[in-house]
């Protein structure tokens, strides 16, 4: 049950603010973006509950598994400029930093795709001038307004990915 409400939760959520479908609910495939997130966050009630605990598995979200790296995050952050900060993070031999880097690669990769597709449809609408077939998904209002916008309050290409990720 809980893996269904995960999928109906993440597509009303892509479909809503991205205006992406991630997952189709008929689909037993899940896509790289979905996997992902859960992976990252895998949080489940019957993982929390005593009578798991008990059981042999003991399997923790790969977020919780990062404490300690976690605790030096405030000065890492501000180390250099952030291809320093990645080429460091590639090096580090942690298998749960590893992953947390290809799950965030993955979702950069989504959010990169999505927005490329957004913007190929919003100059399709713009060349028909036809505003009734406007995507109206939160990701397309946005880079319509950023469209609109003047040099200095246009979103950059970093700020626009980070809405989305």
């Amino acid at each position: 049950m809980s893996e269904w409400m995960s999928r109906v939760a993440l597509e009303t959520v892509g479909q809503t603010i991205l205006g992406y479908s991630f997952d189709p609910l008929d689909s037993p495939a899940n896509n790289p973006y979905t996997s992902a997130v859960k992976e990252l966050m895998w949080v489940v009630h019957l993982k929390l509950s005593l009578l798991h605990f008990l059981t042999s598995e003991r399997r923790s979200p790969t977020i919780f598994s990062l404490s300690l790296v976690r605790q030096f995050a405030p000065f890492l952050s501000r180390l250099g400029p952030p291809a320093f900060r990645r080429m460091l993070v590639k090096f580090i031999p942690n298998q749960a930093v590893q992953k947390v880097k290809r799950m965030s690669d993955v979702m950069h990769e989504t959010a990169l795709e999505i927005l490329r597709k957004k913007r190929k449809s919003i100059s399709h609408e713009l060349e028909a001038e036809s505003s009734e077939s406007a995507a109206k998904d939160i990701i397309s209002v946005l880079l319509r307004a950023n469209n609109r916008a003047t040099a200095t309050e246009k979103l950059s290409e970093a700020e626009l990915t980070g809405q989305m990720t």
